[in-house]
């Protein structure tokens, strides 16, 4: 029952803190691009067929695109990974 419980709290968190980033990574890899909108919906995708669908796109716009969804992933697993160390700290000291 642990592991689902744990299962459940760290999919939050990924969920919650990739959807958080997500936009301000795709804005920083590229901030003059017109269809920024179009862009942030085929970031959450992330599929070629979603890019294709993106009005004035390049592939130099798709590869930043793509790095920036990445980076989303590191700082949400960054932030589940120091939340899991708080868990198993707790759980090795047995003072919690």
């Amino acid at each position: 029952m642990g592991g689902s419980i744990a299962t459940a709290i760290y999919t939050a968190i990924i969920n919650n803190t990739f959807s958080s980033h997500l936009p301000g990574e795709v804005i920083r890899a590229a901030p003059n691009f017109a269809n920024m909108l179009a862009l942030l919906k085929a970031a959450v995708l992330n599929t070629g067929a979603a890019y294709k669908t993106v009005p004035g796109i390049t592939p130099q716009i798709t590869a930043a695109a793509q790095l920036a969804v990445n980076l989303a992933y590191v700082q949400a697993y960054k932030i589940t990974y120091l939340s899991a160390l708080g868990f198993g700290g707790c759980a090795s000291s047995r003072h919690c």
